[in-house]
């Protein structure tokens, strides 16, 4: 199987546990994903009244900077963006911006 279509079992197992997580709340947050024009995208947005949430999965074991350039992108544009998480295959959480974290899988398993 290629890398891509094993990114793509990623972060299709990525987005059924936040789906059931999602489950776990009152009120439960809309899922859905941002795209532009150009093509920049994010895998998910969680929405939740006033509380935004953004998330990009990425399979790799080691979070970089470059990882994050859509999340930064969504969260110029929508400043009131409460939060953006990196989620990953590695083992390391780690600041990324002001408010982007880089978690791995498991804190959502």
């Amino acid at each position: 199987m290629s890398a891509k279509g094993t990114g793509g079992i990623f972060e299709s197992l990525v987005y059924l546990h936040l789906k059931a997580l999602s489950r776990l709340l009152t009120p439960r947050p809309v899922i859905f994903y941002w795209r532009t024009t150009t093509g920049k995208e994010v895998d998910f947005v969680l929405s939740r009244g006033q509380k935004t949430v953004v998330v990009e999965v990425k399979l790799t074991g080691k979070p970089k900077y470059a990882d994050i350039q859509n999340l930064r992108l969504f969260m110029q544009e929508y400043p009131e963006t409460t939060a953006g998480v990196l989620i990953h295959a590695g083992d390391e959480v780690k600041l990324m911006h002001e408010k982007i974290i880089a978690l791995p899988w498991y804190y959502f398993s």
